[in-house]
């Protein structure tokens, strides 16, 4: 069975409710609440408070430790982060842009990519890093004709090309 709210607020209702009403962050909103149903009905148990906010018992629970230790403000803070910092710097971005733009010494795929960076810029980036971002940022596909075959003869291909008439 779950236990009564042993936390105590020093908050006024007021305050909370203008602190509510401001915010605009979602998860802000729900910690608000949860303490303004606390001090709304303070022999509420947490199972139905957490019930009520539609989130885990154990998240409640954590967020009240949070809010005893900390305070309210570290309580209502954020921090989860957001975008992690790019591994490729702006030195590298611009020495690959160079590289796949010149027509004379190209990568040869992706790999040729890896490796010259390793050698360049004495980074260890991984295959499928390079080729995400060399995709999305300078939308490059970095195919291969097929080989031909080594009997294969040129002048039979050259006539068969201009012999076609569906093209």
């Amino acid at each position: 069975m779950s236990q009564r709210s042993k936390v105590k607020i020093q908050e006024s209702i007021s305050f909370l409710e203008k602190r509510y009403s401001k915010s605009k962050k979602q998860r802000e909103k729900l910690k608000i609440q949860s303490l303004i149903l606390h001090i709304k009905d303070p022999n509420k148990r947490q199972s139905d408070i957490a019930a009520h906010l539609c989130i885990g018992h154990a998240t409640l629970s954590r967020w009240y430790k949070q809010y005893q230790e900390e305070g309210f403000e570290e309580f209502i803070k954020e921090k989860r982060t957001g975008n992690n910092p790019s591994v490729v710097s702006s030195e590298l971005h611009n020495a690959l842009e160079k590289k796949l733009s010149d027509s004379s010494d190209p990568f040869q795929g992706y790999t040729d990519a890896v490796l010259y960076v390793r050698e360049n810029y004495d980074q260890d980036i991984h295959y499928q890093t390079i080729r995400s971002y060399m995709r999305r940022h300078f939308g490059c596909k970095l195919k291969v004709p097929r080989k031909s075959h080594y009997k294969q003869d040129q002048e039979a291909v050259e006539s068969f090309k201009k012999n076609r008439t569906d093209i």
